[in-house]
């Protein structure tokens, strides 16, 4: 089987959801797997393929379940307080201050596991006498600090369809959110909390913010611009500005994906291997770095799962093996459910692998059996030798092509080897936008119905937008 990982996905994506279905415990999980995977050390020593790849998938849906098991959330915590009630607030800071017009905002872990989002409102009435506002409190990952707020618990919308922002936040361990009473201020206490570790991640986060800043000073719309599309901050957002993105299909552009990491990876590797870097090392620096930037842009599920498949390609070239992506993608989904199953039901993974399978399943497929090789085939136009290890079909359209520039020479007077050259970029340009195009069509029409259902919108223009606001913006963060 070319992709063999594709089944034991299906399987374990299976015993998924019937753990959430019949709510088996880890135990109940546990000894059918093993027994599953003995059965398989028999099939094999009694040379039975089919029984023991039979026995191996059925263990890949028990693991499944147990790994739902162990994963499932603990009961809520809850705190002993009224409705709107006043309290005062103690605990670690574990998300620095987010600063948006209007109000500051920050993540407050009162206990292991137990974590509330605090606001802190800033309007003129809170300016003193003289008019001038307070200087805003920029508040650390790792400081301990106390606030009287209004806590209470987070709740959804009664509308159908819409986003289930307490299933977000619990994914956080986000159970409360908390507005700072009026005339309060939030006390820094003496001491440190937290990892010495994540504390220097978000060093790096909060310097990244700090150089933005500097770069466009007083320009709220750039820095709130930047901010998100270089490290994922979406606070300084509104909503006026991306209305148009939205409209367009074009919003993805502007949230921090797996396109980021392709951009990193791919300027990164390029550097690496102009530096005379062998393939390998280059492959594992550049993973490095994908790993780094997933943290310090907030180590977001998507550019996770970018850098996560990356490092499987790693390993695929490490043992010379040839990467598919649908195994890849397969692979990757195989850890990541194991690792946090509760992701499957996620808009976002969803999305992910649609994109992903849409591309691998159907654009592949039909570029790799029309234009694709007439892409490959024109470079190095000019070596004759290369013709002999070409396929027919392929050896004759680069004769025709020499043909045609030589009769271009005769009709212009240049080089027919430079003719030759500038038609064959010309044609692979060509074929580039033509893939770019199909993939971009194909990946539209596969994500339409779940667009439809998470977001209640579907936008067509995507189809020619994304060609165009796409590349601008991955070249625009290159650069930067």
């Amino acid at each position: 089987m070319r992709e063999p990982l594709i089944l034991p996905f299906v399987f374990l994506v299976a015993g998924v959801f019937l753990g959430r279905a019949f709510g088996f415990t880890v135990a109940e999980a546990a000894w059918p797997t093993a027994a599953f995977l003995a059965l398989a050390v028999v099939s094999q020593w009694r040379n039975s393929p089919f029984l023991r790849d039979l026995c191996l998938l059925l263990a890949c849906m028990t693991a499944g379940a147990g790994s739902e098991a162990w994963h499932r959330p603990p009961p809520k915590p809850q705190l002993d307080t009224k409705p709107r009630e006043v309290v005062t607030l103690s605990g670690c800071v574990v998300e620095p201050t987010a600063f948006s017009p209007g109000r500051e905002q920050f993540t407050l872990e009162l206990e292991p596991g137990a974590r509330a989002r605090v606001t802190l409102n800033v309007d003129a009435d809170t300016a003193p006498a003289g008019g001038v506002s307070p200087e805003p409190l920029r508040l650390r990952y790792g400081q301990q600090v106390e606030v009287d707020a209004r806590i209470r618990r987070p709740h959804n919308f009664g509308n159908p369809g819409s986003f289930d922002f307490e299933s977000y936040l619990e994914r956080q361990e986000i159970y409360w959110t908390a507005s700072v009473a009026r005339g309060s201020k939030v006390k820094v206490l003496p001491g440190r909390c937290g990892s010495r570790w994540l504390a220097a991640i978000f060093a790096l986060r909060e310097a990244a913010v700090s150089r933005i800043e500097s770069l466009y000073p007083g320009d709220e719309y750039a820095i709130g611009m930047m901010e998100a599309l270089l490290i994922g901050d979406t606070a300084r957002l509104e909503k006026i500005w991306t209305e148009n993105f939205r409209r367009t299909g074009t919003f993805h552009a502007l949230v921090i994906s797996g396109a980021h990491v392709a951009v990193l990876a791919g300027l990164l590797l390029f550097l690496l291997r102009l530096c005379g870097m062998g393939e390998i090392q280059a492959v594992a620096w550049t993973a490095a770095a994908a790993w780094l930037y997933a943290l310090v842009s907030g180590f977001t599920p998507p550019v996770a799962r970018a850098a996560g498949a990356f490092t499987l390609y790693l390993a695929a070239r490490f043992f010379f093996r040839r990467a598919r992506v649908l195994n890849l993608a397969a692979g990757f989904g195989i850890v990541y459910l194991l690792w946090g199953p509760d992701e499957l039901l996620d808009a976002s993974f969803q999305l992910s692998f649609l994109s992903v399978l849409a591309i691998a399943a159907l654009a592949a497929p039909i570029i790799e059996s029309s234009f694709g090789p007439l892409a490959a085939a024109m470079r190095e136009i000019n070596d004759l030798a290369r013709d002999l290890h070409m396929a027919p079909r392929l050896a004759q359209f680069r004769v025709e092509l020499r043909l045609a520039a030589e009769a271009l020479h005769y009709w212009t007077g240049f080089c027919t080897k430079s003719v030759a050259s500038v038609l064959a970029g010309a044609l692979r340009l060509f074929f580039f936008a033509l893939e770019m195009t199909l993939i971009s069509a194909v990946v539209q029409i596969g994500l339409a119905l779940p667009m439809a259902w998470y977001f209640h919108r579907v936008s067509f223009t995507g189809l020619t937008a994304n060609l165009v606001v796409v590349p601008l913006l991955e070249i625009g963060r290159a650069h930067v």
